[in-house]
C-alpha cells in the first residue's frame, strides 16, 4: 500500500471537490446516505493508509489524546445546553469521519520518504476537474451571482474557493513540481487553463473564493522569487503575457457584465452581510468572555457558525482558547512555510494549509474544515519525528 500513497493523497487532497463534481455530474444528491457513505469510506481507508503507511506510532500517542479530548469539549456543549442540534451533530460527525483521519492522513504524509510522487497526480486531477467545474459557472453565473446546485452542494462560492485551489496547484506545477510532461504543448494548456482558473473564479461570484486566489497569487510569486525559480525580468515578462489574454479572454466572455462578477466587486466598498453577522455572533462573546460558550456553542446561541474562525474562537473559546489557537496556527503556517522554502513538494502543502485559513476566515467552520485538519497533521508529523528537509 505504501506504493500507492501518492495517489491516496492526492485523491485525499481534492476529495470535496471530486465528491461534489461526481454528485452534479451524475444527479446523486450529496446527503443523506449517499453522503455518509463517502464519508464511512473516507475514514476508513484513511485509517487503513496510515497504520499501513506510518512508522513509530508511539510518537503519536500525544495527538490521540489531543483529539480526544477535543471530542470531549465539543460534545460537552451538548450537555452544557442540555439538547442535541441538528447543525451542531452534523460538523460534529463530519469531523470524526474526515477532519480527525485526516489528522493522520498528515501524519503519514509528513515521513514519506519522497514526496515529490504526489506530484504527477495532483496535476492530473486539477486538469481533470477544471472543465466540469468551469462549465457550471460559465453556464450559470452571466445570470445568477449565487448559483446554487441544491443536489450536489457544488454552489458559486464553492466552486470560487476549488478554482483558486486549482489555480494554485497548476502553478505549483509550472514552477515547482518535479513532473514535467515532456511537451510544449502540455505546458501551454497548463497556462491557459491557468487564465481560464482565475477567470472563473472571478465571475463565480464567491467573494473568498477571489481573496484566496488573490493570496495564492502574491505568496506563490513570492515563492517564486524566493527560491529564485524566475528573475524579476522573467517574471515581469510572464505578468505581461498573461495579463493581455487574460483581459481578452474576460472581455470576449462578458465577464464585466455578469452578475457574479459584480457580487464580488460591489462590496469591496461597502460594508457586508458577513461583517453584520460577524457583529451579532460577537455580541454573545461577553455571555462567558474567559473560557468562551463552548466549541459549537454557536448553533444553540446564534442558530449557525459566524463563517470566521477567529470569531469563532472567540465566542466558542473565550480569550484563553483564542489565544491558544491563535498560537497554534501561527506556529503551523510558520512551520510550514519554512519547510515550503526548503523542499519545493512542501509547497503544496502551504497551498493547502492557505485554503484552509482564508475558507474558513470568509465561509467555513473551524471545525469541520479538513483541509486544515490535514495541515495540522503534517505539521504535527514534522514537529514530532524532527523531519529535516
Amino acid at each position: 500500500m505504501k506504493t500507492y500513497f501518492p495517489i491516496i493523497f492526492s485523491i485525499f487532497a481534492f476529495l470535496d471537490p471530486i465528491f461534489m463534481t461526481m454528485c452534479s455530474v451524475f444527479g446523486v444528491p450529496n446527503t443523506g446516505g449517499v453522503l455518509k457513505i463517502y464519508l464511512s469510506i473516507t475514514a476508513a481507508i484513511c485509517m487503513i493508509t496510515y497504520f499501513v503507511c506510518t512508522e513509530n506510532k508511539k510518537k503519536d500517542l500525544l495527538m490521540m489524546l489531543i483529539l480526544a479530548v477535543f471530542l470531549i469539549l465539543y460534545y460537552k456543549t451538548s450537555w452544557q445546553y442540555g439538547e442535541i442540534n441538528e447543525f451542531y451533530m452534523g460538523q460534529l460527525l463530519r469531523w470524526g469521519a474526515q477532519c480527525f483521519p485526516a489528522v493522520f492522513m498528515g501524519i503519514t504524509f509528513a515521513q514519506y520518504p519522497d514526496k515529490k510522487l504526489i506530484d504527477r497526480w495532483i496535476i492530473i486531477i486539477a486538469v481533470l476537474l477544471t472543465p466540469i467545474m468551469a462549465n457550471v459557472t460559465t453556464r450559470d453565473a452571466y445570470h445568477a451571482s449565487q448559483y446554487i446546485d441544491e443536489m450536489s452542494g457544488l454552489n458559486y462560492q464553492v466552486i470560487s474557493y476549488f478554482m483558486a485551489y486549482i489555480f494554485a496547484t497548476c502553478f505549483y506545477y509550472v514552477f515547482f513540481s518535479s513532473y514535467k510532461v515532456n511537451s510544449k504543448l502540455f505546458t501551454i494548456t497548463i497556462y491557459l487553463l491557468m487564465l481560464y482558473q482565475g477567470f472563473v473564479c472571478t465571475m463565480s461570484g464567491g467573494r473568498g473564493g477571489f481573496v484566496l486566489l488573490c493570496v495564492y497569487g502574491v505568496t506563490l510569486l513570492y515563492l517564486v522569487m524566493k527560491k529564485e525559480k524566475l528573475k524579476k525580468k522573467e517574471l515581469a515578462l510572464v505578468l505581461a503575457m498573461t495579463s493581455v489574454p487574460f483581459y481578452y479572454l474576460s472581455s470576449k466572455m462578458h465577464i464585466w457584465t455578469a452578475e457574479g462578477f459584480w457580487r464580488v466587486i460591489n462590496p469591496l466598498a461597502q460594508q457586508t452581510d458577513r461583517e453584520d453577522q460577524w457583529q451579532e455572533v460577537l455580541a454573545l462573546w461577553k455571555d462567558s468572555p474567559v473560557f468562551g460558550n463552548g466549541i459549537g456553542s454557536d448553533f444553540y446561541t446564534w442558530g449557525f457558525y459566524s463563517h470566521n474562525f477567529i470569531v469563532d474562537f472567540i465566542v466558542e473559546t473565550g480569550i484563553v482558547g483564542t489565544f491558544f489557537m491563535l498560537i497554534l496556527y501561527y506556529q503551523m503556517f510558520k512551520r510550514l512555510y519554512r519547510s515550503a522554502l526548503q523542499e519545493d513538494a512542501m509547497v503544496f502543502v502551504y497551498i493547502i494549509s492557505l485554503f484552509g485559513l482564508v475558507f474558513n476566515m470568509f465561509s467555513g467552520y473551524w471545525v469541520s474544515t479538513y483541509l486544515v485538519w490535514l495541515a495540522f497533521g503534517i505539521f504535527y508529523g514534522i514537529v514530532s519525528r524532527s523531519v529535516k528537509f
